[in-house]
C-alpha cells in the first residue's frame, strides 16, 4: 500500500499494525479465519465490558467504529432478527488485504467477529460478503 493511499484511508500507526500483524501472522500459516473470528469476538465482548455500548446492536456497531476508527464509513441496520453492517471498503484501515498486504484466497477480517463480541449477535458461518466496493456484515440477533 503506498503512503499516499495510507494517507487517503486515515491509517494510523495502530490501524497498520494490526492489518500488517493479521497479513504476517496469515503468511506464517498460524492464522485461520475460524481462530480470527473467535478471538475478535472475545475482543468484542472485553470492549464493551471495558467501555460499554448502546442496547440496540446498530447503534453499537457505529459506536464500536467511533471507538476504534477501523472503517471511514460504516452504516449499520436492524433488518428484523439481522443486524447488517456495510463499510465502504475503500475506507477499511483495518483490512489484512488491502492495508496489510496479505494475499488472501480466503477471508481473513477480523471485523464480523469483533462486532459479534461487542453487540452480542451470533456470526453465523461466514458473515462477510463482497457487494462491488463494500463489505456487508450479517449477524443474527436470533
Amino acid at each position: 500500500m503506498s503512503r499516499e493511499e495510507i494517507l487517503r484511508r486515515g491509517v494510523q500507526p495502530h490501524h497498520f499494525f494490526i492489518a500488517k500483524s493479521f497479513a504476517a501472522f496469515r503468511d506464517e500459516g498460524f492464522l485461520k479465519y475460524a481462530i480470527v473470528k473467535g478471538a475478535m469476538a472475545r475482543v468484542g465482548k472485553a470492549l464493551r465490558e471495558e467501555y460499554g455500548a448502546p442496547e440496540d446492536p446498530a447503534e453499537a456497531a457505529v459506536f464500536l467504529n467511533g471507538l476504534l476508527g477501523f472503517a471511514g464509513s460504516l452504516e449499520a441496520a436492524r433488518d428484523g432478527q439481522t443486524l447488517r453492517v456495510t463499510i465502504d471498503s475503500s475506507t477499511c484501515r483495518i483490512c489484512p488485504r488491502a492495508v496489510g498486504g496479505a494475499d488472501l484466497t480466503e477471508p481473513l477480517c477480523p471485523i464480523p467477529g469483533l462486532l459479534s463480541g461487542y453487540t452480542g449477535a451470533k456470526a453465523n458461518g461466514l458473515p462477510l460478503r463482497k457487494d462491488g466496493q463494500k463489505c456487508v456484515v450479517e449477524l443474527s440477533l436470533a
